[in-house]
């Protein structure tokens, strides 16, 4: 959580287990868990590797809002000087 916003950055369900309801089951209580301590919204982020995250948030009423983009140092096994 940040502020007034949960985030939800990571869902992942194994493949013999989709189509039972766990992945909505789990947003469920991410949900609550965000309402519960005062979050005005929350907020998914996809990959963009899966095809169906988009349409799966959706169908639970998410609202497409902005892709991001985001940078990592790359560390080097050598620490500078």
């Amino acid at each position: 959580m940040t502020g007034s916003e949960a985030r939800i950055t990571a869902i992942g369900v194994a493949s013999r287990f989709r189509h039972f309801g766990i992945a909505r089951r789990l947003v469920e209580a991410a949900e609550c868990f965000g309402w519960v301590h005062g979050c005005a919204r929350v907020a998914a982020t996809t990959s963009g590797h899966h095809s169906g995250a988009d349409g799966f948030y959706e169908s639970l009423g998410y609202q497409f809002e902005a892709r991001r983009f985001l940078k990592s140092r790359l560390w080097s096994a050598k620490t500078p000087d």
